[in-house]
């Protein structure tokens, strides 16, 4: 499955991963996993990891929508890693769209930078 997750309940972090191709309906049904998992709470963070991400097949509408969509509230931190030109350029609109919600949502080009940004170990 090219977007998978765990909880780490303890810590309040959900850990994502992207690989290979990521389609919008595969971060769509990631969401929808998320919101019916019964670990899940919407203020956890989220430490998100595209390093091995080769594309993200995904519309200026798709993004709009997974934005809006998003399960994660007001106050979630949430850390991308996104390695790559095309990814940042993705990532940035969703950075976008979710401030308007409130998340502090940031992009880093390694999983290492994105722990430090939210005091974890990896």
């Amino acid at each position: 499955m090219p977007a998978t997750y765990v909880i780490d309940v303890r810590h309040k972090l959900v850990i994502s991963k992207g690989t290979g191709v990521v389609t919008a309906a595969d971060l769509e049904e990631h969401q929808k996993r998320l919101r019916s998992d019964p670990q899940f709470q919407p203020d956890f963070w989220q430490l998100a990891d595209f390093s091995a991400t080769t594309d993200v097949q995904v519309t200026v509408d798709d993004i709009r929508r997974l934005a809006q969509g998003s399960p994660f509230r007001s106050g979630s931190r949430r850390a991308l890693v996104v390695p790559r030109p095309v990814l940042v350029g993705i990532g940035r609109m969703f950075q976008t769209l979710t401030e308007e919600d409130g998340v502090d949502l940031q992009l880093f080009d390694t999983l290492a930078e994105a722990s430090r940004w939210l005091g974890i170990d990896t």
